[in-house]
């Protein structure tokens, strides 16, 4: 973990429900300073773009496109500009994969199926280099979405697919990466999305039921080795491209 110890993470939270997860899990155990934007809470401030080197985003039920509903959705994409042109890392799950998507010029749209539950996806086997090496080709991943990134960026490069949703994760460069699934759930988190959002487990093609979600301890010990991995290896490839910014 090169250079852990002085990164500045940033997460952006929709939701009470859908947090850091593992994400603050590793960002804890790697002595990072973390700060947070809740934006469930009254008067709620997003981060200047200078004030961290990590920017990472987390899902919520409002969409990628309702700028006129919750109005900071346009200055969370203004942000999200900001900090990738500016070289930050930014790492988006499920709605902050669409964020990310809608932000940088790719079009978010209702999904033909909602997915909710253990879904596997397939890797871009090409692209399992770098942070992504840490995937096996085929992979199950937790899902809980309505919407999707159904046009990538033009300078994006897909890097997993899925059956019920064919988008399932893109970078852009080398320091942004879109997944629409959840690799920072935790046993807590799953438990409290199936109560919270029961209603949702309805009868359809990609939704599976509470029972079905929750009799998969050793996919969410996978999935949260897999984030705590892939994190590791970006930072990696963070402090490498920072030290190489520097040497110019």
């Amino acid at each position: 973990m090169m250079a852990a110890s002085r990164l500045r993470l940033h997460f952006i939270q929709h939701v009470y429900v859908e947090k850091p997860g593992s994400a603050l899990d590793w960002a804890i155990n790697a002595g990072c300073e973390v700060s947070h934007t809740l934006l469930y809470e009254e008067g709620a401030a997003l981060p200047e773009v200078g004030s961290f080197d990590w920017l990472l985003i987390f899902g919520g039920y409002m969409g990628a496109n309702d700028d006129d509903v919750y109005p900071y959705i346009a200055a969370e994409k203004n942000l999200i500009r900001q900090a990738v042109s500016s070289g930050k890392a930014v790492i988006g799950f499920c709605l902050g994969a669409q964020l990310l998507a809608a932000a940088m010029g790719g079009k978010v749209e209702e999904s033909e199926h909602a997915e909710i539950g253990w879904h596997e996806v397939r890797f871009i086997e090409s692209e399992l280099r770098g942070p992504m090496s840490v995937f096996p080709p085929a992979y199950h991943v937790f899902q809980w979405h309505y919407d999707t990134f159904s046009h990538l960026p033009e300078n994006a490069v897909l890097l997993a697919q899925g059956v019920g949703c064919k988008n399932q994760a893109f970078r852009i460069g080398s320091l942004a990466y879109g997944f629409q699934f959840h690799l920072e759930a935790t046993p807590e988190m799953l438990m409290y999305l199936v109560g919270e959002y029961a209603g949702e487990l309805v009868d359809g093609p990609y939704i599976q039921g509470r029972e079905e979600i929750l009799s998969h301890e050793g996919r969410v010990e996978g999935n949260e080795r897999k984030m705590h991995s892939f994190l590791d290896l970006l930072s990696e490839e963070y402090a490498l491209l920072q030290h190489s910014a520097e040497m110019q």
